[in-house]
C-alpha cells in the first residue's frame, strides 16, 4: 500500500489550475512585479475559489488582505464556499501522524 501512496501523491494530476502570487509574479524585477500586480484584479475574477493557507501573522500582512478583499470585491454575489480556509498547522499535523504510524507499522512488521 505504501509503495502506491508516494507515486499516487506525487504524480497524480488534477484538472484544476492554480496560481500562487508569489510563484507566478516575479518578485525580483520591478517592471514584471508590477505588470503581475495590475492583472492580479483578472486573475482573481476568473478564479472560483480562493485557498487561504492561515497562519497567526496572516492579518498582518497587507498584501494577504489585499488579494482575499480584491477576490472578495471580483465577485458578484460573494457564497460562503468561495473562500476555503485552511489553518497551516492541520499539515504538520497531519505529515507527524502520517509519519508516526508509518514508523509504527515497520516497527510492528519487523517485531512480528
Amino acid at each position: 500500500g505504501i509503495l502506491c501512496f508516494f507515486p499516487v501523491l506525487l504524480l497524480w494530476r488534477r484538472h484544476d489550475r492554480i496560481f500562487l502570487d508569489a510563484g507566478c509574479i516575479n518578485q525580483n524585477n520591478p517592471k514584471a512585479k508590477t505588470e503581475g500586480i495590475r492583472s492580479m484584479g483578472g486573475l482573481l475574477r476568473m478564479s472560483r475559489r480562493m485557498l487561504v493557507l492561515w497562519d497567526v501573522t496572516y492579518v498582518e500582512r497587507l498584501w494577504c488582505m489585499f488579494e482575499l478583499a480584491a477576490f472578495m470585491k471580483s465577485r458578484n454575489q460573494p457564497k460562503a464556499h468561495d473562500v476555503v480556509i485552511r489553518p497551516t498547522l492541520l499539515g504538520s499535523c497531519a505529515l507527524t501522524i502520517f509519519v508516526s504510524f508509518y514508523v509504527l507499522m515497520l516497527v510492528l512488521s519487523v517485531l512480528t
